[in-house]
């Protein structure tokens, strides 16, 4: 890995800490073992604003120590042998939003309810629904992709089978040694890195990075969370902004039209703020970090005023908001495409001879929020070029992505945020997709 850009007083450390997670990453994505081990325990018990966690104890040990955990959906979880590693609190499954069902499909995420008693928090979430790449014809599916690339999507099919619509959850992984629990802020906070999965816009899930080995080995407390994909988060679907209306410099200043998924990462990020301290980690020391989609989706967050003040460092692998694959730029078409599929025109009002001016003017949420979720996942739309993906962020003018990225970054008001960035790329990026 090559080091782009760097620029803080502790760029050293963030450099090795940048080094580190991207070896680890390589090492832990994807790789579950179906090795039974009884390195597991009872957690201890966090109180949050929402309630109380009872998570569990992950043991580490000597060399060739493993721990797994398993779901109806397969083996998730391994620690890397021929290693020593100390204990790990987990913390699995935390809501951080209201499920978005019903009613909140395609809305931004609303804050999640209490609870009584203590929620267990020992299991994996579901995953966001998503449709990896065809894989059940293996020889058409070598003809498009590497072999080593195919084996990697079917182990991952694996750990995406269970799929739910109620996905917008975090785990946390926080080092045993001198955790506090209970309600208790520590006064020996640690860092924390959160980790945004960017395997696609359409696919992926935070739990295919093991956190609890970052945290083990880094002495920080490690986040890893999913957010909604595809159709379901990076769909536009409300009205375009009026020319009347202005970039909006707060959180809830004009409705967005969509780019619900990076509004999921937002309240990820916002519960974090409000909980953290209580697994240990200062809210004052938080690193964003992505590789890929996810690297760009930190990108644009980290240049958004809706996003200001989350988070205090970044940390930038193998993509940007400036990638050519970063956004959308033909969201309107995408919207009138779904919407003609889905027969939503006639709900916004409009007919099929409707111009894309007009269709950027209507709004097909509420159409959408009636369909069932087999008909969303159902659509098929004209394959996008190579590297470039048919759901992406894209610019609302008014909501999250209020501007082009590169105007946002050469700006030198408030929209872009000076704060610790390492940023970096390989020379073989697309290695993995080509061959």
């Amino acid at each position: 890995m090559n080091p782009v850009k760097i620029h803080n007083n502790g760029s050293t450390k963030l450099l090795l800490l940048f080094i580190f997670a991207w070896i680890t990453l390589d090492c832990f994505l994807v790789s579950a073992a179906s090795i039974p081990s009884a390195s597991t325990g009872p957690g201890r018990v966090v109180r949050t604003r929402h309630g109380n966690l009872r998570g569990l104890t992950l043991s580490g040990g000597a060399a060739q120590a493993q721990t797994t955990t398993t779901s109806p959906s397969g083996v998730y979880r391994k620690f890397v042998s021929g290693t020593t590693n100390k204990n790990v609190e987990a913390f699995l499954g935390i809501p951080y939003a209201a499920p978005p069902v019903g009613s909140l499909r395609f809305l931004p995420p609303a804050s999640p309810g209490p609870w009584t008693g203590i929620r267990t928090a020992n299991t994996l979430p579901p995953a966001c629904p998503q449709q990896l790449p065809p894989l059940a014809n293996r020889t058409a599916s070598l003809e498009t992709m590497p072999r080593a690339r195919y084996y990697q999507l079917k182990r991952m099919q694996l750990m995406l089978a269970n799929q739910s619509e109620d996905c917008l959850y975090l785990n946390v992984y926080a080092p045993s040694e001198g955790f506090v629990g209970g309600g208790s802020t520590s006064p020996a906070s640690s860092p924390v890195m959160v980790l945004v999965h960017g395997e696609s816009y359409s696919w992926g899930a935070g739990h295919l990075m093991d956190g609890a080995m970052l945290a083990a080995k880094s002495r920080m407390v490690v986040v890893t969370l999913n957010y909604r994909l595809g159709i379901l988060g990076f769909l536009q679907t409300a009205a375009s902004p009026t020319p009347g209306q202005v970039r909006g410099k707060s959180k809830s200043a004009i409705p967005t039209q969509g780019n619900y998924g990076l509004l999921d990462i937002v309240a990820a990020l916002l519960w974090l703020k409000d909980n953290i301290g209580v697994f240990g980690g200062d809210s004052s020391r938080i690193t964003l970090s992505g590789h890929g989609t996810g690297a760009a989706l930190v990108n644009l967050l980290m240049i958004s005023p809706i996003a200001a003040g989350l988070f205090q460092r970044v940390v930038l692998m193998s993509g940007s908001a400036l990638s050519p694959w970063a956004l959308n730029h033909q969201a309107g078409k995408l919207k009138a495409e779904v919407a003609r599929q889905m027969d939503c025109i006639p709900f916004a009002g409009l007919d099929a001879a409707a111009s894309p001016e007009q269709m950027s003017l209507a709004d097909i949420g509420d159409c959408l929020r009636k369909k069932p979720l087999e008909s969303l996942l159902a659509v098929r739309l004209p394959a996008a070029p190579r590297f470039s993906p048919n759901f992406a962020p894209f610019i609302d003018g008014a909501g999250i992505v209020a501007i082009d990225p590169l105007r946002a970054m050469q700006s030198a008001s408030e929209d872009f945020p000076r704060i610790p960035l390492v940023a970096g790329v390989t020379s073989i990026e697309s290695y993995r997709y080509t061959g």
